[in-house]
């Protein structure tokens, strides 16, 4: 996102394209020369995959950076999705990783699992978040690939790969004669299902075929 915005604010001439930008509209990439992907979480897949796997729950927790706004869009969504689908979200906001520890003590308690949104202070330190988690048989929905290697039971995640595919075809399109202005910014069309076997064993959970199928299973 930084780099792209650098970018527009050296040219409004020549053209841009940007890859993996989470919220072009608010990061202020809009113009007549600037285009591109967006990797917006799609967290209405995760939570739908977390009914899939775990059934029916009331309550998501979710720890977050409060110094983040994309990491508060993230929650504010899970939020409006659960009065939507009627389960409730407890969240607990944060400031430094040392208190990642106390945040999931305060929390997993009175949720029936964990969503971890894209947040990088919780990357840095997921393994204290999965440890918590661990100790209370609680499973971890991820919002990345990267956390379901770290310990988390699954996502329905971006693959940074074909983001960048993505992106590629947009350039395609303007190279053949399609102006900018009339190629809108575009969140990712396909997702990948990730799943930690040994998480999956671990919590005694089992999956339906059509999950099998279209998982990819890591350890």
């Amino acid at each position: 996102t930084p780099s792209a915005q650098a970018a527009l604010n050296a040219t409004s001439e020549k053209p841009i394209f940007y890859s993996a930008v989470t919220d072009p509209v608010a990061a202020g990439l809009e113009g007549l020369n600037i285009t591109g992907t967006s990797d917006a979480t799609p967290i209405e897949k995760q939570i739908k995959l977390a009914k899939d796997l775990l059934g029916t729950f009331e309550k998501v927790g979710i720890m977050y950076n409060i110094g983040e706004a994309n990491s508060e869009a993230q929650v504010n969504q899970v939020k409006e999705l659960g009065k939507k689908e009627g389960f409730e979200v407890i969240a607990k906001g944060i400031t430094n990783v040392n208190e990642i520890a106390q945040g999931m003590d305060a929390i997993i308690d009175q949720v029936d699992f964990i969503y971890t949104p894209v947040d990088n202070m919780l990357a840095s330190s997921y393994p204290v978040i999965v440890k918590k988690a661990n100790e209370k048989n609680k499973a971890v929905i991820g919002s990345v690939t990267d956390f379901v290697s770290q310990g988390a039971l699954a996502t329905e995640g971006i693959n940074q790969y074909k983001i960048g595919v993505q992106t590629a075809d947009m350039i395609v399109k303007y190279l053949e004669g399609a102006k900018i202005e009339n190629l809108p910014f575009e969140t990712i069309k396909e997702t990948d299902l990730v799943i930690n076997e040994n998480v999956l064993n671990t919590l005694g959970l089992k999956i339906s075929e059509e999950l099998t199928k279209r998982a990819k299973f890591i350890k």
